[in-house]
């Protein structure tokens, strides 16, 4: 029964850290994202702990019968982990997300190597929300570097192609079909390239750099999103679009940007690249924080 028990706790284990992982992801590796999320959620991530902490506190009775219930509460934990349905926007396993498991992997060992029982398997799953957290954290040093070499190979690419023209499109809502259109209307005359999906922070552009713009390309439609201060000016740092659009400006992601005032920083943080760089930048006169915005500048 104790080879059930731990089989049942590692296959618990690794469905919260693919769980959790997907979380992380989906806040964009961000801390401060991700534990937002957890105060929304912390009934859920309570109610997993508790299928846990359960069946732990009954393996301390250590007989048999503690031991078949156990086995009964953690069946029932890992049929409540299983997946319920396709997300929306699966978890992605790149190459980030790998060396995070590696890491997690190693914790995990080390940790089991030092203290082999119910209680230690029992308490990784309990924090199981937090290994993504300390794999992040101890990965830093790496991703750093990774991304760095990333965004300069990127930025290498672009300076190859010096008659590349660059067009910028950000905004509260409405940037996606505003690029769309613009992909459609110019691909009639020429190559254009495109963020695609919701490739629209730095990495996602920098990926589409690195791996769709090739030599025929004459045009690079930019969709540039943002969470925060000085994500716009990153993307432009690296891309220095001639052309911008700013399709409209509202109370989006306040719960980061705290203020409408950031957002509108943010937003124009591509007007201010387009206009150091001598090109033009089209706004949305229909949207009052752009109207009132652009009388400013």
């Amino acid at each position: 029964m104790e080879i059930i028990i731990k089989i049942e706790l590692i296959a618990n284990l690794i469905l919260l850290l693919l769980f959790y992982m997907h979380m992380f992801q989906l806040n964009s590796y961000f801390l401060k994202k991700y534990g937002n999320w957890m105060k929304v959620n912390i009934k859920k991530i309570l109610l997993r702990s508790i299928n846990i902490i359960i069946p732990t506190l009954i393996l301390l009775f250590n007989n048999n019968i503690a031991r078949i219930i156990s086995i009964i509460i953690l069946a029932i934990s890992i049929l409540a982990n299983l997946p319920k349905s396709k997300a929306k926007i699966p978890l992605k396993f790149t190459n980030r997300v790998i060396r995070m498991f590696i890491t997690q992997a190693i914790l995990i060992t080390i940790i089991c190597i030092i203290s082999n029982n119910y209680i230690t398997f029992g308490v990784l799953n309990i924090i199981a929300f937090g290994l993504c957290i300390i794999a992040n954290i101890i990965n830093y040093p790496i991703e750093y570097g990774i991304r760095k070499h990333y965004i300069n190979d990127a930025k290498k690419i672009l300076k190859n192609m010096p008659n590349l023209i660059v067009i910028g499109v950000t905004g509260s809502y409405g940037k996606t079909s505003v690029k769309n259109f613009l992909v459609k209307t110019l691909s009639a005359k020429y190559e254009v390239l495109t963020t695609p999906k919701n490739y629209n922070t730095t990495m996602g552009v920098v990926k589409t750099i690195r791996e769709e713009l090739k030599p025929i390309h004459q045009i690079f439609v930019c969709e540039m999103g943002a969470t925060k201060i000085g994500d716009i000016k990153e993307i432009c740092d690296i891309v220095n679009p001639k052309f911008g659009v700013i399709t409209s400006i509202g109370p989006q992601h306040l719960e980061s940007f705290k203020t409408i005032e950031n957002i509108i920083k943010t937003k124009f943080e591509l007007y201010d690249s387009v206009n150091k760089n001598g090109g033009i930048t089209f706004l949305n006169y229909d949207n009052e924080y752009l109207a009132k915005q652009t009388m400013k500048n």
